[in-house]
């Protein structure tokens, strides 16, 4: 089986990506007995971390964005790569489009 098909940050089932849940689900929201409660299962989250690297945060576009970009890597180039060296330039390349004045997240310069 190939690596990939197990990575994503998946939405959490039990509060279908609302990281709440109502306390009694036999009431309705709005009866002064029942209120949002934090899911257990995912912790609040929403959601749950991807199971090949453990990234947590969901990103548009991406099941895992971790994952998607390790995968559109060639095999030589997973050899050759530093992983170590990668995350450092990766971090200050993230640094910088933050720090740039035309940097507005969600918007492709």
């Amino acid at each position: 089986m190939n690596w990939y098909h197990q990575a994503g940050v998946t939405p959490c089932l039990t509060c279908d990506g609302h990281g709440s849940e109502w306390n009694r689900l036999w009431l309705r929201p709005g009866d002064p007995d029942c209120w949002a409660v934090d899911c257990p299962e995912c912790e609040a989250q929403g959601h749950h971390a991807c199971a090949v690297c453990g990234f947590d945060q969901q990103v548009a576009g991406y099941d895992c964005a971790v994952c998607d970009h390790v995968n559109s890597f060639t095999a030589e180039d997973l050899k050759a790569i530093d992983a170590a060296a990668f995350a450092q330039s990766f971090l200050q390349a993230m640094e910088v489009a933050r720090a740039a004045e035309s940097y507005v997240p969600g918007l492709a310069a």
